[in-house]
């Protein structure tokens, strides 16, 4: 109690707020409680709250109550109503939403909200461009790294196929340039294009490269976005951002009232890219965008060439100060090459490309590892930090999460390769979602991860196998397992079968399902006959909860069951995988 601040809260009511607070944590069947809890917090308001809000006035977030609020000229770009908030409070609220105390209405961040992106690769042997634009498109739309914040429903990416003729790369483009302005209600346009160009002979125009063959004429985006404006209300594109990283970029003519463009370089320049890494503009930007520049005790440039202190000091990153970013790094760096910035009808709130997210990115896990064999007991359990950049990829993550476990199995000798043979898939990333054990959340999207707490990482549990969510057990030697039965596939519908004949023996002793191998259909039961009471038990319980499980999930039942052993190291240690797949 002694640290809510007088001037804030009134005691007596924030000792009720307390000990509610408590309630909720502490009460274990919260759902029972849910009705009188809410009646006890409609009583508080109603006795308790203001009828009016009555700001500080004294330049403060209205929000947090800590931080200076952001100038209210950049608030009023897409609210009215008088409310100071801060620039983490509005980088949070792509999170946690902020709702309007005096209109009720939702407060829209002027940064990322309303914004539709269409990115395009261009050709490159080596995928050099294309691995720009997975990296762009990544960081453009991250929550982890809150800088651009553009919803994943308004980015479209274009990956060319080296077999796509012409026409269909013409259709692709302004399929999504439709798909962007007629149904999204979007006011900002961005255009991001990494690759090589073409200048048309006559027109000087910029052809795009986007297969060895085809070009796109990038005056076909700006012409048929002029024909969706035309005399269409739907429309709302106010503003567009053009990003070109290739050599030799002409300014494209944009119909909208404000442009805002930025090329990797002058018109009779070449763009610096190195085949199998990645070009220097595109990989500056994302540098800015995720603050990659600074490491835990100096702020040294991660470039090797580049031995300055390379850092954006400001809230946001705008164009002149990404431009000023990435001219220094060129500057300090073998390339040389200027930065071209091109502006059209541009206020100074209009040049706000992002946030600058500057600060450490790092989640703490708890890894769970199970005792061989054993479906409920934990051996042992250890914290790690994960940082950038394994967490912006939930594969990518689990990838790391694995190598950390694998490295504290003991008693086990590693094999090179085991790393490479085991699917991350059958782990999975949980976060607790009540206050029971049993009240827990698997995370499926990389986006979840800065709204929850108490992440864990952990083989799946059983019954909770899922068509692309495998489940594994580890085993002492899975060589001990026959040959034959080490990828094995059960035909669901049977065991389906087998389940409703079966249906008043307890799950455990139902009856083993035949499995498919080759062609020639095999019993369990000679398999467990023959190889002794350890391996029955385990895999007739596994087996068992697997069964359950399909019985709840009816869905499960259009597939099949797939096991594979996988080795971990020469003494046999690995572990034994179950899939639910499609199709044989």
């Amino acid at each position: 109690m002694k640290l809510f601040q007088d001037h804030i809260w009134n005691k007596e009511v924030a000792k009720k707020v307390v000990d509610l607070s408590v309630i909720c944590l502490e009460y274990k069947q919260m759902k029972q409680m849910k009705d009188e809890l809410s009646k006890q917090i409609e009583v508080l308001n109603r006795k308790n709250s203001v009828q009016f809000w009555t700001p500080t006035n004294d330049g403060r977030c209205e929000r947090c109550l800590v931080n200076p609020a952001v100038a209210e000229d950049i608030l009023r770009m897409n609210h009215k109503c008088p409310y100071s908030l801060c620039c983490t409070c509005l980088r949070n609220s792509h999170v946690n939403p902020i709702v309007c105390h005096t209109c009720g209405k939702e407060i829209e961040p002027f940064i990322g909200d309303g914004v539709g992106a269409i990115l395009v690769a261009g050709y490159d042997e080596c995928n050099t461009f294309v691995e720009d634009i997975r990296q762009f498109a990544m960081i453009a739309t991250s929550r982890v790294v809150p800088s651009m914040c553009i919803r994943e429903s308004n980015l479209k990416t274009i990956i060319p196929n080296e077999k796509d003729s012409l026409i269909e790369i013409k259709t692709r483009i302004l399929k999504v340039l439709e798909e962007l302005v007629m149904g999204s209600g979007i006011h900002t346009l961005l255009f991001y294009y990494s690759g090589h160009n073409e200048r048309d002979k006559h027109t000087q125009n910029n052809c795009l490269q986007i297969t060895k063959n085809c070009s796109f004429d990038l005056c076909l985006l700006s012409d048929n976005l002029r024909q969706l404006m035309k005399g269409n209300a739907e429309v709302k594109i106010k503003k567009t951002i053009v990003f070109l990283d290739c050599c030799y970029p002409e300014l494209v003519d944009m119909p909208t009232d404000k442009v805002i463009q930025i090329n990797a370089c002058a018109q009779n320049t070449e763009a610096d890219a190195i085949k199998g890494d990645a070009s220097f503009f595109t990989k500056c930007v994302i540098q800015a965008l995720t603050m990659k520049t600074m490491t835990a005790t100096e702020y040294k440039c991660s470039l090797s060439e580049c031995d300055s202190r390379c850092l954006i000091h400001e809230d946001y990153i705008s164009v002149e100060r990404l431009v000023k970013f990435i001219s220094h790094h060129a500057d300090n760096t073998k390339s040389k090459i200027p930065i071209i910035s091109q502006l059209k009808n541009v206020t100074p709130n209009d040049v706000y490309l992002a946030y600058n997210y500057h600060f450490p990115v790092q989640f703490d896990f708890e890894i769970e590892m199970k005792q061989f064999g054993d479906t409920s007991q934990s051996e042992s359990v250890f914290h790690v930090k994960v940082g950038l950049p394994d967490c912006l990829e939930l594969g990518r993550l689990k990838t790391r999460l694995w190598e950390e476990y694998l490295g504290r199995l003991a008693k086990i000798t590693i094999t090179p390769n085991a790393r490479a043979l085991v699917n991350p898939d059958m782990f999975c990333i949980e976060c607790k979602s009540g206050p029971s054990k049993q009240d827990v959340q698997e995370i499926e999207h990389i986006n979840d991860l800065p709204r929850k707490q108490f992440l864990k990482f952990k083989l799946r549990d059983m019954q909770r196998i899922n068509i692309n969510k495998p489940v594994a057990m580890l085993l002492k030697n899975v060589t001990l397992i026959p040959e034959q039965y080490r990828k094995t596939i059960i035909d669901l519908d049977e065991t389906a079968a087998k389940m409703e004949t079966d249906k008043k023996e307890p799950v455990s002793n139902l009856a083993k399902p035949s499995i498919i191998l080759e062609e020639d259909t095999h019993n369990v039961d000679a398999f467990f006959e023959k190889h002794g009471n350890y391996y029955e038990r385990c895999l007739n319980e596994w087996l068992s909860i697997i069964k359950k499980h399909m019985k709840e999930n009816s869905k499960l039942l259009k597939g099949h069951l797939e096991i594979k052993c996988e080795t971990l190291g020469d003494d046999g240690a690995g572990f034994v995988t179950f899939a639910i797949v499609e199709e044989i």
